[in-house]
Order: structure tokens, then C-alpha cells, then sequence
């Protein structure tokens, strides 16, 4: 089983705190009577939001899907969801003993945790969702979690601390200090870190689960960080759990080096220095891929009809593959690109093999 980023409750909260912002649902491991449950009750207290809790090892389907029901007009049936279900409103639903339902019990559990819906039945916007259970060698008569479940969730790992208790114990601020649960709307369907790395490690685009493996690297969980890095940029007071809610998302080793990347990134040239002075602005040297990729990315996400050609100016100053890079994502983010002499002379070249 691979290594995992402890923390204590405190810490745990606050990671799930940018989970649920990111629009996502985190998934609290930990030991019996760690405090998950009760962890998640302060937490919608301090979101000044309701709070319900349902205990799956307790519940069979039909208890969650509730029963169905004839349409007359229709000519179908529709399902007559439970009475505690949220209607209105907002709260935080914690789905506890998760892993300790049976696995056809926990595939019914994910359409309300993935999709916000009961048996195709919208929950109101204002409800916020989360997951906790035992780990699977706390002899607590857990059940396997399927693959495709577990990869949905942000994982985060609670341990006992005596520092965290002290704090709970003496109503630190830790514990009662408000908290905003807010969702962080992302400004593109990807980061442009999360690009930038993936265009410079692609080995880490997917990797198959290794046995015991929580969470794994794949379009589904990369775009899960993207969501995670845009809380990030908005809320830069959680940076001190950024690591724990990467390695929960896409594992250890996929973490790690997007992490390495990340602080390579900090010494990234000024994009708007670049397009401003094209033909001064310092250029990343050879051995610095990482900060070409970067800075590449973030000129794409720039570009637009009156910058570009100055972007064609500096990125003809760089290595071939990154002004190649540079002028094909942009136009694909502006079509309008199309028409500039920039993109036309580029396409002549590519056509007579002898791009710059």
C-alpha cells in the first residue's frame, strides 16, 4: 500500500475545506473514533450551514433510492426519494461508514457523491457532500471500494495528534473559526500549470492503480487538481495543505513531481514582459524545460488578435517545439488566430519542413 500524507484533524478539515470549494467530494480515512464524524459536524456548524449524516452500513438501496413510483402520463416509473433527503436549503451531507456498506450499496451512494442527483433527482445547490470511512486494516469489516469510485474522491488521511485534541479540547480557533464553503468557479476546463506539466511529463497522464493505491493519475483526477489549483490561486491561505490534497487526488508519485514543478514554475519569466518586449525579455536557457513549458502555456492563455504577433516575436527566440507549441494551442483557443500572418507563415514553414 503506498505511503500516504497524514494529518491531523485540524489540518484534515482544512483540506477538505478546498476539496468541497473545488466543487469535489473528499473522502476522510482514518482510524475508529479519530474524529471524522464529528469533524464534519463542526465543520458545516462553522459554514454556518446544516448538517445530516447518513450511516451506509446501516442503509440498504432502497433506503437511499427510496421506492419507485408509476407515472401515469408518462408511462414510466419514477423513483420517491426518501424524506431525508435535502430538499432546500443548504448543509453538508457526510456519507459515513462508507466503506463498510456493501459495494452494491456504495455504487448507489456514488450518484448523490458524483453526480448531485438521487435517483435522477437534482439536490439544491446549497448542499455540500462528503465521505469518511475506516481504513481497510482497522479490522472494521470494511468491503473493497471499486476502482472507478475511489478515483472520484479526494482522499484525506486523519490521524491522531495530541496537539489537534489539545486545540479541540480548549475551543482553539482552529475549530471555531468560520468557514467559507463556497464553490471556486475554474476560468478554463484545465489549470495552466496542470497543462503545462502534462505537456513536460506526459509519462504521468495515466497510470494504472498499483494494489493498495487509493487514488492514481488520470484525465479524471488531473482535472480534479485543476479544480483544486483555481481554489488555490483564490484562497492562498491553503496553501499549507496543498501537498495533502494532491498526493489524495493523484497519488504520490504523480504529486510529487507535478509539486517539483510547481516551485521550478515560481521562477517563470513575467508572460506580460515577454509580450511587451518581445525582442528584450529574458529567454528560459536550454536546461530549463520545466520553466519553457510553463511560460508557453501561460503565453497561450494570453494570446489574443492584437497580442499575437508579438507573441510570434518572443516565441521565435525560443527552441523550435515551444514556438511550434505556443502558436498551435493558441490558435486552437482563438480561432480568429487563423487569419494572422503569424499563424499563415507557420503553416507554410510546418508544410516545407523547415519551421523555426
Amino acid at each position: 500500500m503506498s505511503k500516504q500524507k497524514h494529518l491531523p484533524l485540524s489540518l484534515a478539515l482544512r483540506a477538505a475545506t478546498v476539496i468541497i470549494k473545488a466543487g469535489l467530494v473528499p473522502f476522510l480515512w482514518g482510524k475508529p473514533g479519530v474524529g471524522k464524524t464529528s469533524g464534519c459536524r463542526q465543520l458545516a456548524n462553522r459554514a454556518r450551514i446544516g448538517f445530516h449524516s447518513s450511516r451506509l452500513n446501516q442503509m440498504d438501496i432502497c433506503d437511499m433510492l427510496g421506492v419507485p413510483k408509476v407515472d401515469d402520463k408518462a408511462g414510466v416509473t419514477r423513483w420517491n426519494p426518501p424524506a431525508f433527503i435535502p430538499r432546500e436549503g443548504a448543509g453538508l451531507w457526510l456519507f459515513d461508514e462508507f466503506v463498510q456498506a456493501i459495494p452494491a450499496m456504495q455504487n448507489v451512494a456514488s450518484e448523490p457523491l458524483l453526480e448531485h442527483t438521487i435517483g435522477g433527482v437534482p439536490l439544491p445547490e446549497g448542499w455540500r457532500l462528503i465521505a469518511a470511512g475506516n481504513n481497510p486494516d482497522d479490522n472494521c469489516a470494511t468491503h473493497r471500494m471499486p476502482e472507478h469510485i475511489k478515483s472520484r474522491f479526494c482522499h484525506v488521511f486523519v490521524e491522531s495528534n495530541i496537539d489537534a485534541l489539545m486545540q479541540w479540547a480548549n475551543d482553539s480557533e482552529e475549530f471555531q473559526s468560520p468557514v467559507d464553503l463556497a464553490l471556486v468557479q475554474p476560468s478554463s476546463r484545465l489549470h495552466q500549470k496542470v497543462q503545462a506539466f502534462l505537456l513536460y511529463a506526459p509519462q504521468y497522464l495515466h497510470k494504472s492503480p498499483e494494489k493498495g493505491d487509493y487514488t492514481y493519475p488520470c484525465p479524471r483526477t488531473w482535472e480534479a487538481v485543476s479544480r483544486i489549483m483555481y481554489v488555490l490561486d483564490f484562497c492562498s491561505e491553503y496553501i499549507d495543505v496543498r501537498a495533502a490534497v494532491l498526493f489524495g487526488t493523484v497519488g504520490i508519485e504523480a504529486a510529487t513531481a507535478f509539486l517539483g514543478f510547481l516551485n521550478v514554475c515560481d521562477r517563470m519569466i513575467d508572460p506580460e514582459t515577454c509580450i511587451n518586449n518581445p525582442s528584450t525579455a529574458p529567454v528560459p536557457s536550454a536546461d530549463e524545460s520545466q520553466i519553457s513549458y510553463a511560460l508557453s502555456v501561460a503565453l497561450v492563455h494570453r494570446a489574443d488578435v492584437r497580442n499575437f504577433d508579438n507573441i510570434g516575436k518572443y516565441a521565435a527566440r525560443l527552441r523550435r517545439e515551444f514556438r511550434s507549441l505556443i502558436i498551435s494551442m493558441s490558435v486552437q483557443r482563438v480561432p480568429a488566430l487563423q487569419a494572422s500572418s503569424l499563424y499563415i507563415g507557420w503553416l507554410a514553414e510546418t508544410a516545407n519542413g523547415i519551421s523555426k
